[in-house]
């Protein structure tokens, strides 16, 4: 049954809004705890928009598959073996059994409980005992497709068959990135992690610098934190900037830009918050996105994939990077609880977002639009609705 905002719901999370950014106010709390605010945002936020998959290192050749859960729905990227990338909800036609698990390569996909076996191209290939199934066609029984396209290489798929493409809900997007070599990169190590808060709280913390020099104090050697920026993006995503310090590294003797990066990647440090749940960082060490899954309001699972050139082979240099990366996340984990149980107690209430918040401002508007919660018309450009944090 699908979820909706009461009118009193509406006005609840409205108060305290204004169209000018250094007037508004946080958003209700009641969406960082309240379980049908949740299931409104499965319903309409993640089952309706483009979901991060994987890099596309993990289907290139033919019968290489992915499978995985976005938010209750079991989905499976195929490719085949006509070279075509296709996905499809995991689940047999016959009865409901999830076809597949992970990762890997197959020739054909066969169910583990009543043997029913497709093509990879989702058609059915046998149905075990069909003949004596009267008037059955197999062409009823395909796989039921869903929406999946990359962007530099990186693989997304959308629940939501009357979605518009990829490239309209990226957006400016693929510009700011076009020249990162995505494509000469590979996993180098995956870290996955859970905390006790709602996804939101997690991806706030992600796009917004407020906290680092109390947080992070470490980060200061090697960021020039005054530098930062921030462009919002149509469809809530943002860009996000911040100059390195003398060039310093996150670690030492950091591995060379994969061939054709810009030298910006050599200057600065890129965050690419896509909307709704994926902050994407663009470096000098390579590629590396964090993905923010709700499970239950209080509770967050993050998964963080580090990718590097093909040809990097430094396994010291990878060690050191992710000993760094998880030691930054674990001091934003000993924060983000508190700050739910905060919000848990009713404690949290009209706050006021800074200078260096204003990315989560943006990015709360498209969520509000996209639940049934406007609160500022449809045809308001991002640069009034940002003027006082104009970059210069």
């Amino acid at each position: 049954m699908t979820e909706r905002l009461t009118r009193d719901e509406m006005q609840r999370i409205g108060k305290g809004y204004d169209p000018v950014a250094a007037r508004s106010l946080s958003i209700n709390t009641d969406c960082y705890r309240d379980p049908k605010f949740l299931q409104i945002e499965r319903e309409q936020v993640f089952h309706k928009t483009w979901q991060f998959m994987c890099h596309e290192e993990k289907l290139r050749k033919p019968g290489s598959y992915f499978a995985m859960d976005v938010q209750g729905q079991s989905i499976v990227a195929m490719r085949g073996s006509d070279g075509e990338l296709r996905a499809f909800y995991n689940v047999c036609k016959h009865r409901g059994h999830e076809l597949l698990k992970g990762e890997g390569k197959t020739r054909f996909v066969t169910c583990p409980y009543h043997a029913w076996t497709y093509n990879l191209d989702g058609s059915l290939r046998e149905a075990r005992r069909s003949e004596l199934i009267e008037n059955f066609d197999s062409k009823d029984f395909c796989l039921t497709g869903v929406q999946v396209e990359t962007f530099c290489h990186l693989v997304f798929v959308n629940l939501d068959p009357d979605a518009g493409p990829l490239a309209e809900h990226l957006g400016p997007m693929p510009e700011l990135c076009a020249d990162f070599p995505f494509e000469q990169l590979e996993v180098k190590r995956h870290e996955r992690v859970v905390v006790d808060c709602n996804w939101k709280v997690a991806f706030d913390n992600f796009i917004e610098i407020y906290h680092i020099a109390t947080v992070h104090p470490a980060i200061m050697r090697w960021l020039e934190v005054k530098s930062f920026s921030v462009d919002p993006l149509k469809g809530g995503h943002s860009y996000l900037r911040t100059k390195r310090r003398n060039g310093n590294r996150i670690v030492e003797d950091e591995a060379r830009v994969p061939d054709g990066a810009h030298d910006l990647y050599q200057s600065y440090a890129i965050n690419l918050p896509i909307f709704p749940h994926v902050a994407g960082g663009l470096d000098a060490g390579g590629f590396s996105y964090t993905v923010f899954w709700p499970d239950g309001p209080n509770r967050t699972i993050i998964e963080i994939p580090f990718y590097g050139a093909i040809s990097e082979t430094d396994e010291a240099y990878w060690d050191g990077l992710l000993k760094e990366a998880m030691r930054l996340l674990g001091e934003d984990m000993e924060l983000l609880p508190g700050v739910q149980r905060a919000m848990q107690r009713g404690r949290i209430k009209d706050v006021p977002l800074s200078y260096h918040e204003r990315a989560i401002y943006w990015y709360h508007e498209e969520i509000d639009r996209r639940i049934g919660a406007d609160k500022v018309p449809a045809d308001l450009r991002v640069e009034q609705v940002l003027a006082p944090y104009a970059i210069g």
